[in-house]
């Protein structure tokens, strides 16, 4: 069984940590630092999930998560947000259309919970 893809759009440290947490749990990770990188690598190929920055240069998460929901080829991929430092920017993910919002400090036990009932990695999906 081939890896579940991720296309993470950060460009904060936590972007570092995050590739790193989900190369381990055997995911494979395209890291991106901005939404016209991610929509970029969108045309080339599309993620069983995307993890988005709430705040990122140019257009923010939202807005992202906004084109990728009006996008036919896109509309189906599960994003997720990260990094949101108010409830407000929490809310703008959620109705953008996010599945879910992480708030700082990342709970990655929680992220991880998510990962795997949207797109089990092959290491976990036959222990879980």
């Amino acid at each position: 069984m081939e890896s579940a893809r991720i296309l993470l759009v950060s460009n904060s440290k936590v972007g570092l940590e995050l590739t790193g947490f989900l190369n381990a749990w055997a995911y494979e990770v395209d890291w991106v630092w901005d939404a016209g990188e991610a929509i970029e690598v969108l045309e080339r190929r599309v993620p069983a999930i995307l993890i988005t920055d709430v705040d990122l240069p140019g257009f923010d998460g939202p807005f992202l998560t906004r084109l990728i929901k009006a996008h036919p080829d896109y509309c189906a991929v599960p994003v997720i947000a990260i990094e949101a430092k108010t409830l407000e920017a929490e809310q703008a993910a959620v109705e953008a259309g996010c599945v879910a919002c992480f708030t700082a400090p990342l709970d990655q036990g929680r992220l991880l919970a998510l990962l795997r009932e949207l797109a089990p990695a092959p290491a976990l999906s036959a222990s879980a």
